[in-house]
C-alpha cells in the first residue's frame, strides 16, 4: 500500500482517541502525538514513521454523580 499522507493524519487521530479511551485525557491538548520522522528506504518502497507520544498523567474515574 503506498504511503498517504492523509491516512496517516487518520491513523494519529485513531491513536488519539485510543489513549483518551485508555484514560489518558490530555492526550488531545497541545502537540502531545505528532510525526516525529518519515524515513523512507533509497527505492521509496517502504517508510517508517516515528511519532511522538507525551502521554501525561493517566486519568482513572473512581465515581459519576
Amino acid at each position: 500500500e503506498p504511503f498517504v499522507e492523509r491516512n496517516l493524519k487518520e491513523d494519529l487521530e485513531r491513536l488519539k482517541l485510543f489513549y483518551r479511551l485508555e484514560g489518558w485525557l490530555d492526550i488531545h491538548s497541545g502537540d502531545r502525538i505528532f510525526v516525529k520522522d518519515l524515513v523512507f528506504s533509497e527505492d521509496r518502497t517502504g517508510v517508517v514513521v516515528k511519532i511522538h507520544v507525551d502521554e501525561g498523567p493517566r486519568y482513572r474515574i473512581r465515581k459519576i454523580r
